[in-house]
């Protein structure tokens, strides 16, 4: 079967934004015309001419990772972690029994960007020793998609797309034609992941 008689379906949704902490919260705040804008809470804004922003509030790392691996995590990769997990759940896909055929696709803006920021104080000033031996890992953007697959088990191509604020589009494009091309049947796009499933179009009637 060529690719164009593929069709490529959503079989799972999952997200973690400023609106909800799933994909029903979030849908309920949209369509409810709910701003997620509001004062930063996540550091002193008040020097800033700029004082709002869309943050994710009430989401507690060490609840879904551990203490632990919450501080080996970067902010960017635990909630496109957690929203994978969302997607891959409602998608109810197997994936340990074709691992091989599973991919991850995460498209990030500018992936750990924090870790860098907080790491550049601490070279600073403290020095050279006191930087975080995770500071690599937990910055680079394609950190997040390594993460998902290791935890979900996916053995197929692994990306990272770093388009700004194309990443959404760039990874659900790249995660379809993914899905087209084969062998990778699966691919989930993110920020927002899609748990995404090649399928035969129905014969016409």
């Amino acid at each position: 079967m060529s690719s164009h008689e593929r069709r490529v379906v959503v079989t799972g949704t999952g997200a973690v934004t400023p609106l909800g902490a799933d994909v029903q919260q979030t849908w309920a705040g949209m369509v409810g015309g709910r701003s997620g804008v509001a004062p930063i809470r996540s550091f002193d804004a008040s020097n800033l001419p700029v004082r709002i922003a869309a943050e994710v509030h009430d989401f507690a790392a060490g609840d879904h990772f551990g203490v632990r691996d919450a501080r080996r995590v970067d902010r960017f990769a635990q909630l496109g972690i957690v929203a994978a997990r969302q997607a891959l759940a409602q998608s109810g896909l197997d994936v340990a029994a074709r691992p091989d055929r599973v991919g991850v696709v995460f498209g990030s803006g500018l992936g750990g960007l924090t870790t860098l920021i907080d790491e550049v104080a601490v070279l600073a000033d403290r020095g050279p020793t006191r930087v975080s031996p995770f500071l690599v890992p937990m910055m680079i953007p394609n950190m997040a998609a390594g993460q998902i697959a290791i935890e979900s088990g996916a053995a197929g191509p692994s990306s990272c797309p770093v388009t700004a604020c194309a990443a959404s589009a760039t990874a659900i494009t790249a995660s379809t034609s993914s899905a087209w091309a084969g062998p990778t049947r699966w691919s989930p796009g993110a920020p927002t992941p899609r748990w995404c499933r090649s399928a035969s179009p129905p014969s016409p009637r």
